[in-house]
């Protein structure tokens, strides 16, 4: 017996000792020019003498990450840096299993405000840093899949920093396993964050918030506490031992951007925003993504499968929101009639599938696409179901469903999500799939019977329009090309105003356009429109 009990020990220690361990170190240089952050690497080498390392390489719509790492050298036996295979890649040669040591600064390699789409690249600023896995890390080449023993050591960043980031929130140390994958997508903020501890069913969720708005940080953390607590009772999941909330000032106007990564997610928001239905919609929206998008993703390329990952999640902001009573039937019926219009309305509505795979980062219209489309094919599927079952299930069992699948082990896919919507009595959900998502035909309208006392009638939609010219939005910049005769015209605005503010949800019009003008008095009159 005691051969058996240490023959299974040994057996169950295998795998962890074949696990890599990667220990990072990280100190802000503040003599520095400009502001860099010098991270050390240690680990093992190769046994064949040979290893790959990976440099940052690309996050959303920005790439050549790479670009922010600089004065990169190698220590270790015999050890030698040299090319790699492409850009991404460097091969260092080294005794065999030698332990070695990977040194690098990161800087900024842009200028500028922090603001979209440059807050995917390294941020590193002299009293803050927001960085991702993607843009900070230096690794050695590894499947996503791949466990790493994994410690953290922020111990030389500046005394008075808080640190905050996926894997822990406050302490200036943290050791464990996780994947690759789980690694780079993981956000690192470093500096004047102020860090704060809340409960939900009895769990803890951590919040890291800089920058001021007209609001205090306990209304926005009162209303994430309530969002995710929703949320996690509809899928009947109490939530992870660590989660952080993070929220950082974003540069321009009238602009909420979230980002949900490992554990984690990030509002970045322009200095007017304020904690409406735009602000909890990117909370509800990024936290759903912890289920739909990131546990529960559809077999086949990333782009192919938005439709399901952004626009279920979408139409589930705002299902969540009105259940959790933060919108009445009223506001929830608006945002339905909001997405539907974007949908219809959108110049790329009728796009294949496969439009998105080289088209999503052309513009906003494309990057939308999936969100409105995903999300009318949703709104029509919840219906159908619901009438099916005589209001007895929803789209709800059919995520409860899936997700069952996923446990089970089974590959969940696009083909398995209509087997099990026709087997809730949706008989022709293959012919509305084939036609509106994959052709790129539109979505058929349906009543939902969950919403009595509404039903889905047709109305004649008008695109999104300023009514003068794009580049014209800018502080300070003079307005041009004003359409005679639009809504920007009829409300007062002129050529040559100059322009100091503005305001406006883009792509939907249903929210007021506000601009603020110069009034040649010294002072700033309001312009306000429907676009």
């Amino acid at each position: 017996m005691k051969f058996l009990l240490a023959l299974l020990a040994a057996c169950c220690l295998l795998p962890a000792a074949a696990q890599p361990r990667w220990s990072y170190s990280f100190r802000m240089d503040t003599a520095s020019a400009r502001p860099a952050l010098e991270v050390v690497l240690a680990f093992k080498g190769d046994a064949s003498g040979q290893t790959e390392l990976l440099l940052p390489d690309a996050w959303a719509s920005e790439r050549e990450l790479y670009r922010a790492v600089t004065a990169l050298e190698v220590g270790g036996p015999d050890a030698v840096l040299g090319a790699g295979r492409d850009s991404l890649h460097r091969l260092i040669r080294h005794r065999p299993g030698a332990a070695l040591t990977v040194r690098y600064r990161l800087q900024q390699d842009w200028t500028g405000p922090y603001e979209n789409p440059k807050h995917f690249r390294a941020v590193l600023r002299w009293n803050w840093i927001h960085l991702s896995g993607y843009s900070l890390l230096v690794r050695p080449e590894a499947p996503k899949e791949q466990l790493v023993a994994l410690q953290l050591s922020w111990k030389a960043m500046p005394a008075g920093w808080s640190i905050a980031n996926s894997l822990h929130c406050g302490s200036r140390q943290w050791s464990g396993r996780l994947r690759v994958g789980d690694l780079e997508n993981s956000f690192f903020l470093a500096g004047d964050f102020r860090l704060y501890e809340q409960r939900v069913d009895g769990r803890p969720l951590r919040f890291a918030i800089r920058g001021d708005w007209d609001f205090p940080d306990t209304e926005f953390m009162e209303r994430a506490v309530r969002i995710i607590g929703s949320e996690r009772a509809f899928w009947k999941d109490s939530g992870e031992p660590y989660y952080l909330v993070a929220a950082a000032p974003l540069g321009g106007q009238g602009t909420i951007a979230g980002n949900s990564m490992f554990q984690s997610f990030l509002v970045d928001m322009s200095p007017d925003a304020r904690v409406d239905v735009s602000l909890m919609g990117i909370l509800a929206h990024e936290y759903f993504h912890r289920w739909v998008g990131i546990d529960l993703t559809l077999a086949g390329p990333e782009n192919d499968q938005k439709w399901f990952s952004e626009g279920f999640t979408e139409y589930y902001t705002f299902k969540m929101l009105w259940r959790a009573g933060l919108l009445d039937t009223g506001a929830y019926v608006s945002e339905m009639n909001r997405l539907l219009h974007a949908y219809h309305t959108s110049p790329v509505a009728r796009e294949p599938l496969t439009f998105l795979r080289d088209h999503y980062w052309d513009n906003s219209y494309s990057q939308r696409l999936p969100y409105v489309k995903g999300a009318s094919f949703a709104f029509w599927l919840d219906g159908r179901i619901a009438a099916a079952s005589g209001g007895l299930r929803s789209l709800d069992d059919l995520l409860f469903a899936l997700r069952s699948d996923l446990r089970r082990g089974a590959v969940v896919s696009d083909t398995g999500l209509l087997r099990t919507a026709k087997a809730m009595g949706v008989a022709d959900v293959e012919d509305v799939f084939r036609a509106a998502i994959v052709a790129g035909g539109l979505v058929p309208a349906a009543d939902h019977p969950a919403l009595p006392g509404y039903r889905i009638s047709p109305e004649t939609f008008y695109p999104f329009t300023l009514g003068f010219g794009s580049a014209s939005l800018r502080k300070g910049g003079q307005v041009d090309g004003v359409v005679a005769g639009s809504a920007a015209w009829k409300a007062g605005l002129r050529n040559g105003m100059v322009l100091q503010g503005w305001s406006f949800v883009n792509n939907d019009v249903s929210r007021p356009v506000t601009l603020k003008v110069e009034d040649g008095n010294g002072g700033l009159k309001a312009i306000n429109y429907l676009p």
